[in-house]
């Protein structure tokens, strides 16, 4: 930890746009705090103000865009600077807008400088053509470098990350800025923007948590875990989707597969009684269903907003929405509803063989007057790119979409290489990014800050 401690004081401010004294001056101070002692590529600002003040920090690198964050009124601010780049040294300014009887602002000035990456993650190479629409993209790497979460801006550049004990698994934000990220040793662990922790949830014995959290409207976690369950005297291993509040306790179960499901009719080849659904991601529509996606069904499963039954089964064993065979999907991944009646996923083509041996994004329309679906929008890599296992797509708000190759070349069969496009809807390629390191990357999913910063200033050309 290195912490440096600045401050100003006096007793004739200045009115904000006058260069004469207040007349009636109230004495003030300013004191800023430097702390290392948050997650890398952060630095801490304790900001103390006397009287209240309103403060303002920006703070850049050269050649790179002028970040902001801004606190309320208080006498004490703790301010986190985030989206750092490693081995920079950064300049900032902390501006205070003091309130009471006498308006009048004060400025302090900083500098400082960043840390190497670990080793681990330094490994990793990342390759990066244009820029992406959303500022940040939060990669699941994998073994056998860096194992954890990282965050890279729009050119491709870690500038925050987190390691995990076990393999990422999936991660969500809730309202209060948090992030929780899901391993496959440790569970769901909640932690603040600086890394410190919140809460977690460990799996109860034999029930592992895995493959997606999201966060609802409600500000809990929807979450799934593996339940073995007897079924004509052999155990079964099916899904529970359990609804979890990190501040409330222990979490409730909300929907059983046993319940709505049957292994004596909605199996396929890929079903097993170790593994019988293989819930791979969860969603929830804009009309408040909850999508489960099944790849050993080949299936994706609305689920009403109260979990009472299933709305609709799209595609694969028993569906009561068909596909057509362009629209048909196999080991699909990241199922979501992006309208009433649009669904986007990650088809990995698993189960294909010969030419048709690519992995693509998958937009569906259903039409749930005739129960069927059709294909209206994909997306194949320009090297044809198979990733049997894991990948992604998702809709970005100006209607651009992500899409995530998972694996690496020769990987369980694989193409490659590790690779993520963002494409506009003519399928034009606005951003790659190639990842070499790990042999796998579970997801890239696109987000918007990693605490409370803006930016407010672009690089001078």
């Amino acid at each position: 930890m290195a912490a440096i401690a600045f401050s100003a004081c006096g007793e004739d401010p200045v009115r904000p746009g006058s260069s004469d004294p207040d007349p009636d001056p109230q004495p003030f101070a300013l004191t800023v705090t430097e702390s290392t002692d948050h997650a890398p590529l952060t630095l801490g600002l304790q900001v103390d103000a006397s009287p209240a003040a309103e403060v303002t920090v920006d703070y850049w690198t050269e050649g790179e865009p002028r970040l902001r964050i801004t606190s309320p009124a208080a006498d004490a601010h703790a301010l986190l600077l985030v989206r750092l780049l490693a081995e920079r040294t950064y300049q900032y300014e902390v501006r205070a807008a003091f309130v009471g009887d006498s308006a009048y602002a004060d400025t302090l000035a900083g500098e400082f400088t960043t840390d190497t990456l670990p080793d681990l993650l330094d490994a990793v190479t990342l390759t990066s053509t244009g820029a992406s629409t959303p500022p940040l993209t939060m990669l699941e790497l994998r073994q056998p470098t860096f194992q954890g979460f990282a965050a890279v801006d729009a050119t491709g550049r870690v500038v925050w990350f987190h390691p995990t004990g076990g393999a990422s698994w999936g991660w969500t934000r809730r309202a209060n800025g948090n992030f929780v990220f899901l391993d496959t040793r440790d569970g769901l662990n909640e932690v603040t923007p600086a890394r410190e922790p919140v809460a977690s949830l460990a799996a109860a014995q034999g029930e592992l948590i895995h493959h997606d959290v999201i966060a609802t409207p409600q500000n809990t976690l929807y979450f799934m875990s593996r339940h073995q369950q007897s079924f004509e005297g052999i155990p079964w291993t099916g899904e529970i989707i359990w609804e979890w509040d990190p501040q409330d306790g222990a979490p409730l179960e909300r929907w059983n597969s046993f319940d709505h499901l049957s292994p004596a009719t909605d199996t396929t080849s890929r079903s097993h009684p170790g593994d019988w659904i293989h819930g791979n991601s969860l969603d929830l529509g804009p009309d408040g269903l909850v999508l489960l996606s099944s790849p050993f069904l080949n299936q994706v499963i609305a689920i009403e907003p109260d979990f009472s039954a299933i709305a609709w089964r799209l595609g694969g064993a028993n569906a009561t929405i068909a596909t057509d065979s362009a629209g048909t999907f196999d080991f699909q991944h990241t199922a979501a509803q992006l309208a009433a009646d649009r669904v986007l996923v990650f088809d990995n083509r698993g189960g294909r063989e010969g030419p048709l041996e690519y992995s693509r994004a998958l937009e569906l329309e259903i039409d749930f007057d005739a129960d069927t679906a059709r294909e209206v929008w994909s997306f194949r890599a320009p090297n044809d790119n198979y990733a049997p296992i894991i990948s992604g797509a998702r809709r970005l708000a100006n209607g651009n979409t992500m899409v995530t190759f998972g694996l690496r070349h020769d990987f369980r069969g694989s193409r490659g290489p590790i690779e993520v496009y963002e494409v506009d809807p003519a399928g034009t390629v606005v951003w790659h990014l190639v990842v070499d390191g790990p042999d796998l990357m579970y997801r890239a999913t696109p987000f918007e800050a990693i605490a409370d910063e803006v930016v407010v200033e672009a690089p001078a050309p």
